[in-house]
C-alpha cells in the first residue's frame, strides 16, 4: 500500500515539473487597477481555457497641473508661479521675470528748510523716460541711507503733476519732506551732509497716457440712458496750495444735474469720491444740492456749483497737491433725493466721472 502511495505522488510530482500543457488562449486583458500618476497600474490577461493568468504593468499617467501666481513680479524681484497636481498634489515653482524699469529716478539734491513748526528736507529729484512711450506719472518710495548704507528713512513718492515725454529727463525740484527734530533717523537725515547720503528709489507703479476716446459715427452712436435722476462732474478747476503758505488746496465741481423723473426736484443727497490716476480712493465727501429752480425734463441740464476744499496735509491730499488736477477721477454718487411734493427716492446710484 505504502508502494501504490509512493507511485501516485511520484507521478504527481512529475505532472507538476512538466507544468500545464495547456496552449494557451489569453484574453485582452483587464485593468484590476487603474494607473494614476502616483503609482503604476496593473492590467490582468486570463486564459480563456485553463484560466491561467498574469499580470503586467502599465505606466503611470502624466501629471494634471493647475498654475497659479503665487507672488507677483516687481520691478525690484522676480515673481512666483506654482505648478500643482489636481490628483496627487505634488507641486513645483517657476520664476517670473522681473519687471523692466521704465524709469530711472535719482536725486540730484537736498536742501533745508526751518519754519516754526517743522524742519522740511527739499530733495531735488530727476526723473528719466527710458521707454519709447510718454508716462503720465510713477509712484515709489526713496530709500535714504547713510554713509555707512544704513537705512535712515523710507519716504511715499510719487510724480505725477507733470508728464515724461519719451526718452526725456523732467526734473522735480524742492519736493518737501517733513523731519521730526525729535527722531533719531530724522536728525541724521538733517543734519548729514547731502554728499554723505545715498539714495535709491523703488519703483512700484507707472501709469501711461489715456487712449484718446473714439468718436462714434451717428450709426454706432448708442442713444444716452433715460429715466430717473442723474447727477455728474461736467468740469473740475483745481487751486494748488503751498506748503510753506496758508493756502489749502482746493478742487472746484461744476456738477449737473438731469431730471427725468417727470417730478420736481428739491434737493439731493450724495457724495464726491476723488480717485487719483492709480486707481486710488483719495477722500469721499458729503455733498448735498439744493436745485437752484424747480425744474422737470424738459428744461435741459442744471448746473450746480460745488467746491472741495484740503484742510489737512493727509496722505491722499498730498497725492492731491503733487498731482495735475486733470489726472484726478471724480465721481458723485446719489443718496436720496427730495421731490418738491414731499416724497422720497432712496438709491446709491452713481454719476459718471471726468
Amino acid at each position: 500500500m505504502k508502494k501504490r502511495w509512493g507511485f501516485f505522488a511520484a507521478a504527481l510530482a512529475v505532472l507538476l515539473l512538466a507544468g500545464c500543457q495547456c496552449k494557451h488562449e489569453y484574453d485582452q486583458g483587464v485593468t484590476t487597477r487603474e494607473a494614476t500618476c502616483k503609482e503604476e497600474g496593473i492590467c490582468t490577461y486570463t486564459c480563456q481555457k485553463c484560466k491561467e493568468s498574469y499580470e503586467e504593468p502599465i505606466p503611470r499617467t502624466d501629471h494634471i497641473y493647475n498654475d497659479r501666481v503665487t507672488r507677483e513680479p516687481t520691478y525690484e524681484r522676480e515673481g512666483e508661479r506654482t505648478y500643482t497636481c489636481t490628483i496627487c498634489k505634488d507641486s513645483f515653482t517657476e520664476a517670473i521675470p522681473a519687471l523692466e524699469k521704465p524709469v530711472e529716478v535719482t536725486v540730484a539734491a537736498k536742501n533745508t528748510r526751518i519754519d516754526y513748526f517743522f524742519e522740511w528736507i527739499l530733495l531735488d529729484f530727476r526723473v528719466e523716460n527710458l521707454e519709447d512711450q510718454d508716462i503720465r506719472g510713477l509712484r515709489g518710495k526713496v530709500i535714504v541711507m547713510d554713509l555707512f548704507g544704513k537705512e535712515i528713512e523710507t519716504i511715499p513718492c510719487s510724480f505725477t503733476e507733470t508728464p515724461i515725454p519719451a526718452g526725456e529727463k523732467v526734473d522735480f525740484p524742492n519736493r518737501p519732506m517733513i523731519v521730526d527734530s525729535n527722531s533719531g533717523a530724522d536728525v541724521q537725515f538733517f543734519q548729514t551732509d547731502f554728499s554723505e547720503l545715498q539714495f535709491s528709489f523703488v519703483l512700484e507703479q507707472v501709469v501711461y497716457p489715456k487712449p484718446e476716446p473714439e468718436t462714434p459715427d451717428g450709426s454706432d452712436a448708442q442713444e444716452e440712458e433715460k429715466g430717473g435722476v442723474r447727477v455728474t462732474v461736467d468740469s473740475m478747476t483745481g487751486y494748488p496750495a503751498d506748503l510753506f503758505s496758508d493756502r489749502h488746496s482746493s478742487i472746484r465741481l461744476i456738477l449737473r444735474i438731469e431730471n427725468d423723473s417727470g417730478k420736481e426736484l428739491k434737493a439731493i443727497e450724495g457724495t464726491v469720491t476723488v480717485w487719483n490716476m492709480f486707481g486710488d480712493e483719495l477722500a469721499t465727501y458729503q455733498c448735498d444740492l439744493l436745485t437752484r429752480k424747480n425744474f422737470r425734463s424738459q428744461d435741459g441740464r442744471v448746473l450746480q456749483l460745488a467746491t472741495i476744499t484740503y484742510y489737512d496735509m493727509t496722505s491722499g491730499d498730498l497725492e492731491v497737491l503733487y498731482s495735475d488736477f486733470e489726472e484726478l477721477d471724480f465721481l458723485y454718487t446719489i443718496g436720496t433725493i427730495l421731490y418738491e411734493d414731499g416724497s422720497q427716492e432712496v438709491l446709491r446710484q452713481s454719476g459718471i466721472s471726468v
